[in-house]
């Protein structure tokens, strides 16, 4: 322990046995002779087994010099302290001051000491088969150890030797390696300058040449990326524009179907209206009539002399030709509106911005320029010598044609001189600056201020503004025809000299060279003009007002029929009809909810409502699936406002 641990860890251990020693004699010491005799004579009386925390005590009979002995010898096995009378020890100290007073008696008594000491070894020789000493193991392999100990510091410091020799050596070494180096450089210094100035002119090209590498990818990815997301963005506005387009003509399909069904509605109430009208007259006819005609026979034959002009008057002659005068008059009359309608339908084509500004040159830029400026603010005349003009992009192209919709038109549609009024054309000089009665705005027409590309009017309003301006040009044709001719006989003097190639060119000649037509598309520009103005103003309130009434009418009745079922709250077959998905699943919820109705007295007004719903919702159904490619024939569609 000396040469492995140190002097501490020996001076410790010195001290432990010491102690353990002198603990050891105490305890030899205290046992007396007679607590030795006594032990010796009760060892056959009293047997003590350990079993769980008890003492078990087995009774024989005492071998001894006498029971006193016995006595104190079982009193003693139960830790119990007596002195030489036999008498208890009365002591409150515990367990500690019983041991230490059996000690004391050991010590005091050194024939109790031997006994004991001898009794310690007996135990110690019956245990050791039992068990293991540790004292001579541990005191056998403490000669091992310390020689091992001894060994492995001898080596320690020679390996610690060594290295230091290895230092001192690899010192010596790396001092020498310096001063040569240091040497060398002396030597080739200006040599390695040279080289270490073509070394950072090399590094710093280098990294000139990666940072520009680095910047035309970086220019490359975001070119690529900006391309793919413009894409991608075009792609998609693509898309959702087709599909507002195919949902605008889907509605306007479903808006003009039902529009037509409550239309021939309407007309079959009107003829049941007039069936039963007639059913009443005739009942009254036939019983009314002998007493009628009775009465009213004296008045009759003098209307009939008076109106009639045959030598025999009669009632169903009169008749007869009153029926010929209205069936003529309703002849001419539906022929005129089949030729309005004609018209205003043929007219509905060139009645649009986009073909009123193709036909006039100056208002072709000048659109061309509001769409080009987001602000809408009109743009100064473009001359050849200046250098800002500002850029125009092309208008809208059509679909049907290929030149565009701001194409010139055919020369058969215009032709100058048609019509008395002057057409809709700028004049060469500055137009008048801020609103007019006609809505000038900054030189222009207010429809070509706010003009973008896309149809400034409704599709209901241009419909009415054609039909109406169809109605007064046919109701204005014989008066404009005679202003023509009053006109032209006013400048037939001119006329006939400038036949014979004696006269002067003419404006006013100009003006009448040309017949009055039924419709004349000059006037349109000025028409789309007053109409715009008019429909800004506010004056078309009543026809939107209308429009959009009629509209919502198509729904009314499909609303009904969801707020009179009362069955099928919870069916998951539902839909966006208000409470069905099919015909079929909204004709059977109507017929249960007619039968509720009927059983709590009510009449089945939700079942009627409902059963003409499905039929009005497979028809619908047929014609949409019948008009399919009626909807790919059209070419453009505008929401109303």
């Amino acid at each position: 322990a000396e040469d492995c641990q140190g002097p501490e860890v020996h001076r410790r251990f010195q001290e432990t046995l010491s102690s353990v020693e002198a603990a050891l004699a105490n305890a030899q010491s205290g046992l007396t002779e007679r607590q030795q005799e006594e032990r010796e004579a009760g060892r056959s009386g009293a047997v003590s087994t350990p079993h769980s925390g008890t003492e078990t005590k087995a009774t024989v009979t005492p071998r001894g010099p006498s029971v006193r002995a016995w006595t104190s010898s079982r009193r003693s096995s139960v830790g119990q302290a007596f002195d030489e009378s036999g008498k208890p020890i009365v002591t409150h100290a515990g367990a500690h001051e019983r041991i230490a007073y059996k000690l004391d008696g050991l010590r005091k008594d050194p024939a109790a000491r031997r006994d004991f000491e001898a009794h310690l070894k007996a135990m110690r020789l019956r245990k050791r088969p039992h068990g293991k000493n540790f004292d001579a193991i541990n005191q056998d392999n403490l000669r091992y150890y310390a020689v091992e100990a001894r060994d492995g510091v001898r080596h320690e410091a020679a390996a610690r030797r060594a290295e230091a020799r290895s230092m001192v050596a690899r010192r010596r070494e790396e001092v020498e390696h310096a001063a040569e180096g240091r040497a060398n450089w002396w030597v080739e210094k200006a040599e390695a300058r040279r080289l270490a100035r073509e070394s950072e002119a090399r590094r710093v090209e280098e990294a000139n040449e990666d940072l520009r590498r680095q910047s035309l990818w970086l220019q490359e990815l975001l070119v690529v990326g900006f391309t793919e997301r413009l894409c991608k963005e075009v792609h998609e506005e693509k898309l959702r524009q087709a599909e507002m387009m195919r949902r605008a003509r889907a509605c306007s399909l479903i808006q003009g179907w039902i529009m037509r069904q409550l239309v021939r509605a309407r007309r079959r109430v009107v003829v049941a209206n007039a069936a039963k009208f007639k059913l009443a007259v005739t009942a009254y006819a036939r019983i009314m009539r002998p007493a009628v005609a009775a009465a009213a026979q004296p008045r009759l034959v003098s209307f009939l002399g008076r109106c009639q002009v045959q030598s025999t008057a009669s009632v169903t002659v009169l008749m007869g030709n009153f029926i010929k005068h209205v069936r003529f008059l309703q002849r001419a009359y539906r022929r005129m509106v089949i030729q309005r309608r004609a018209r205003a339908e043929a007219l509905l084509h060139h009645f649009c911005i986009a073909r009123i500004l193709n036909s006039l040159p100056d208002l072709h830029a000048a659109a061309g320029a509001q769409v080009a400026s987001p602000s809408g603010a009109s743009a100064p005349p473009a001359t050849p010598s200046s250098k800002r003009s500002p850029a125009t992009r092309p208008l809208p192209k059509s679909r049907t044609k290929t030149g565009g919709l701001l194409q010139s038109p055919r020369p058969s549609l215009m032709r100058a001189g048609a019509t008395l009024s002057e057409p809709m054309v700028s004049s060469g000089g500055e137009a008048p600056r801020g609103w007019g009665v006609y809505g000038f705005i900054d030189g222009s027409r207010r429809f070509i201020q706010d003009f973008r590309g896309q149809e400034l009017l409704p599709d209901f309003l241009r419909v009415h503004a054609v039909q109406q301006h169809v109605r007064e040009m046919h109701r204005s044709y014989y008066e404009r025809t005679r202003r023509w001719r009053e006109k032209r006989a006013s400048v037939q003097v001119e006329h006939e000299i400038e036949q014979m190639g004696l006269g002067w060119h003419s404006k006013d000649l100009d003006k009448v060279r040309a017949r009055p037509r039924p419709i004349e598309l000059t006037r349109l520009g000025a028409l789309y003009a007053d109409t715009y103005d008019a429909y800004m103003r506010g004056d078309f309130r009543h026809l939107v007002h209308s429009r959009r009434q009629l509209m919502g009418k198509a729904w009314r009745g499909w609303y009904r029929v969801w707020h009179k079922i009362e069955d099928g709250r919870g069916d998951p077959n539902l839909g966006l009809l208000g409470e069905v998905g099919s015909a079929d699943r909204l004709g059977h919820v109507a017929a249960h909810a007619g039968k509720q109705s009927r059983s709590k007295g009510r009449p089945g007004k939700a079942a009627t409502l409902a059963s003409q719903g499905s039929a009005q919702l497979e028809i619908m159904r047929r014609s949409i699936s019948r008009k399919g490619s009626y909807l790919s024939s059209r070419s453009s569609f505008a929401l109303e406002p």
